[in-house]
């Protein structure tokens, strides 16, 4: 888990927690971070709102539950690892998709249109 804290005009303030896991350790306090962090372009200011994104790929190999929090003087934005599950879900899809080619393929050799 990482967090950062950040001022209402998107500065960083703080990073801390695992910020080397999350590949935050490059980020420079005082400075915005949507031009440090690009996953997170157009996704503030979010002026007293709450947002939840799930499964973020943060790197190719990591991924992360992303919670924004922002309230009337500071924004919070806390990084999970969900790469495990993401994976997981990836693989499940993976064999859906493979799974519908095969019935399509054989449809196919049956002679008939998969929407008959």
């Amino acid at each position: 888990m990482a967090y950062l804290h950040l001022d209402k005009e998107g500065r960083v303030q703080a990073i801390k927690g695992d910020k080397e896991f999350f590949g935050l350790e490059d980020l420079k306090t005082g400075q915005l971070v949507t031009g440090q962090l690009n996953v997170l372009e157009g996704m503030l200011p979010l002026n007293d709102q709450k947002l939840y994104i799930p499964n973020v790929a943060i790197s190719p190999e990591l991924y992360a539950d992303l919670h924004i929090i922002a309230t009337a003087s500071e924004d919070w934005i806390l990084f999970l690892d969900t790469t495990r599950e993401a994976k997981k879900l990836q693989l499940i899809q993976q064999q859906r998709n493979e799974m519908l080619l095969l019935k399509d393929k054989l449809n196919d050799l049956k002679g008939k249109k998969p929407w008959q």
